[in-house]
């Protein structure tokens, strides 16, 4: 366990222990993936993930209201 990455020091290997992780893969038109690279950068699949949280605490909102 000595090679535990954690919040207090990032440079041990392997990943931090916070939440548990997952890799999605998704398949997207090539021309489609061109089109928002050149909009939004290298970086675009954070602003994806950002996406995904925020649709999914409205919807965890708008459910709870009812």
């Amino acid at each position: 366990m000595a090679h535990l990455k954690t919040e207090i020091n990032p440079k041990k290997a392997g990943r931090p222990r916070l939440d548990p992780t997952v890799v999605v893969s998704v398949r997207i038109p090539k021309t489609l993936k061109e089109k928002v690279s050149a909009r939004f950068g290298k970086n675009w699949m954070k602003l994806f993930k950002m996406f995904v949280e925020v649709y999914m605490k409205d919807e965890f909102e708008l459910n709870s209201k009812k």
